[in-house]
């Protein structure tokens, strides 16, 4: 697997292009339903995933950025919650960048100055943002906070139904 993910990004590189590499939806960290999980054991893999993959990349230069995670949300009586943190929602988002930056800059390399992107809880600029803690890092100005914004949904999802939303429209 890491074999493949290796030879896209220097298929990348190679061609002069920039990368972004993330950790995806996993399913073991992301839609955390609070309180009902092992932080502990949430963290330990989290650390080792980001371990790795650093390792892999940690000769690599500034081509290659990497982001934690990907619009982590929790569920909450059995409903994803896009909207709204709360403490503890907030809580489970900032604890998983600053493992993510620990990591990373634990294998040295290049990766004790690589940009690293972290992101506020769902990734949302209205509502994550608000609560949102910079991770600790042992280097200056090498964090990117990382946010998307799908306004106007009906645009931007591919699931609108009547297509009525143009470029330009509201």
């Amino acid at each position: 697997w890491m074999a493949r993910v290796k030879a896209v990004v220097d298929y990348a590189i190679n061609n002069g292009m920039y990368v972004m590499l993330n950790s995806h939806h996993d399913k073991w960290y992301d839609r955390m339903v609070p309180g009902q999980f092992v932080e502990v054991e949430v963290d330990s893999k989290l650390n080792s995933l980001w371990t790795q993959i650093a390792t892999t990349f940690k000769d690599y230069d500034e081509h290659l950025l990497f982001a934690g995670t990907n619009e982590v949300i929790t569920v909450e009586n059995g409903t994803e919650n896009w909207g709204t943190p709360n403490a503890a929602n907030l809580a489970i988002q900032n604890k998983f960048n600053q493992v993510f930056v620990d990591a990373v800059r634990a294998t040295g390399g290049n990766n004790s100055w690589r940009v690293l992107v972290v992101q506020s809880y769902a990734a949302d600029p209205q509502n994550g943002i608000n609560g949102f803690v910079k991770p600790t890092d042992t280097v200056n100005d090498r964090l990117m906070l990382e946010v998307h914004y799908y306004h106007h949904w009906n645009y931007c999802s591919e699931k609108s139904s009547d297509h009525s939303y143009d470029w330009g429209e509201e």
